[in-house]
């Protein structure tokens, strides 16, 4: 057993630092990994990138659900900023057919909306009472206003599949929130419902990919 010193414990499922404290919230990671699996069997390389970062995210969640220190949240947080990194460049180059340059300057924007929300955190707490993580704030306004372009651009295949992610995130959301909230009522929390349904929205966000690939090889 580990050091109470030596872990993280901010989930109502951890209750001491052992390996498999958290065992619902460890297993239900295989869901990222399983979407990631599906996301690869796809024809559009684009999208099996993302399948490819999808399973990094299940595996950087693992790690953190079960040595739960500080270089493990780390890898984590690491992982997901690398998928909303990714899918950020990856619409505007495949999906609305930019350049790379003004991808990356799009990429680069998200990123930025992401770390103001973050940065900011506190003081929105501050000001509304309550305020969840800024990273996902974030990166759900980003997904919103990606989606929006995509639609006005008229890219119908992938925009239905971007706007379930839309959909979808802010229910997945509300299940890491209110994991401390409900511990006496849910002794498990509800943190793994999180992953369950965060797996499928970052499961839409890649098929988004395969859907116009599909549609652009009926063209030819």
């Amino acid at each position: 057993m580990q050091d109470k010193r030596d872990y993280i414990d901010i989930y109502c499922e951890r209750v001491s630092g052992d390996f498999l404290a958290e065992p619902l919230n460890a297993i239900t990671n295989l869901a990222f990994i399983l979407v990631g699996l599906f996301i690869l069997k796809g024809q559009s390389f684009s999208g099996r990138i993302l399948g490819v970062v999808t399973i990094l995210v299940g595996l950087g969640s693992l790690t953190f659900h079960t040595f739960a220190t500080t270089w493990a949240a780390a890898l984590d947080v690491g992982f997901i900023a690398l998928f909303i990194l990714v899918f950020a460049y990856l619409v505007p180059l495949k999906l609305w057919n930019l350049s790379v340059v003004q991808s990356i300057l799009c990429a680069a924007l998200v990123i930025g909306v992401v770390f103001f929300f973050d940065s900011f955190t506190p003081e929105f707490k501050k000001l509304f009472g309550y305020f969840p993580p800024g990273i996902y704030v974030g990166a759900w306004l980003s997904l919103v206003s990606l989606g929006l372009i995509s639609n006005i651009l008229r890219v119908k295949e992938s925009t239905r599949w971007i706007f379930f992610a839309i959909y979808l995130f802010p229910l997945s959301l509300l299940t890491r929130e209110l994991d401390l909230a409900l511990c006496d009522t849910f002794p498990f929390g509800t943190h793994w419902l999180w992953h369950l349904l965060n797996s499928l929205v970052l499961g839409f966000c890649s098929f988004a990919f395969h859907t116009q690939y599909k549609k652009e090889l009926k063209k030819i």
